[in-house]
């Protein structure tokens, strides 16, 4: 069995030498336009989230998302979602569903096409995605969050990156004016203008207070 995990190390050198990377890219609609698709939302899962709770939010009838939470329950169990997931719904010119799509992770996504009021349909696809290999660094003048959200890093690699580092570091705490991270990670990005976020390569914190903190991923 192949485990991912991280190596906590103490010298710098092993993500310095390539931290000059492209700047972080923003989420954009995901898929391809269907045909007769007049209008597309987006929404990401966050912590909490529930399938049915967040198609009501975003428009679709209760009746219609019980209907495409059972065609997608044919393969994939909702029960399953997970923060950072991504979705999007299509809509007719008439305002009806034309299809949902969810995005379990960056190259495969399960679509729902309404074919009828009482038919739906569901398939499994993969998008070929081109990965690319991001960095950002930068200092915090009052927490890590909104140092690394001003330099316009997703809040999910945010949330992962104080994950790695929760047993070195008390982010609420001990995180002081001058302090300074580094984070090197994967995007994947498709023809179509989606974008999502990979794996955390690397990563550093240096502060104050918990001194030098740096983590290296691998497979095992």
């Amino acid at each position: 069995m192949r485990n991912k995990c991280f190596i906590l190390i103490g010298i710098i050198a092993a993500i310095a030498a390539v931290l000059v990377l492209s700047r972080p890219r923003a989420f954009r609609s995901v898929g391809v336009r269907v045909k007769g698709v007049e209008r597309i939302d987006s929404f990401t899962f966050s912590s909490g989230d529930v399938l049915s709770d967040c198609l009501s939010e975003n428009g679709v009838p209760d009746t219609i998302a019980y209907l495409v939470i059972q065609t997608l329950s044919e393969t994939f169990n909702p029960r399953n979602c997970r923060v950072g997931d991504k979705c999007e719904i299509g809509w007719t010119k008439k305002g009806d569903l034309a299809y949902f799509k969810y995005w379990p992770r960056p190259v495969e996504y399960y679509i729902v096409r309404r074919i009828s009021a009482e038919s739906y349909t569901l398939r499994k696809e993969r998008l070929e995605l081109k990965k690319t290999i991001m960095g950002a660094e930068g200092s915090i003048q009052t927490t890590l969050w909104e140092a690394m959200i001003a330099r316009g890093i997703p809040e999910e690699l945010v949330a992962r990156l104080t994950d790695i580092f929760e047993c070195q570091v008390d982010f609420l705490t001990e995180p002081r004016k001058g302090d300074n991270y580094k984070i090197i990670w994967e995007s994947y990005a498709g023809e179509n203008g989606f974008t999502s976020e990979g794996e955390i390569m690397a990563a550093m914190y240096r502060g104050t207070e918990s001194g030098m903190n740096l983590a290296i991923f691998f497979k095992g």
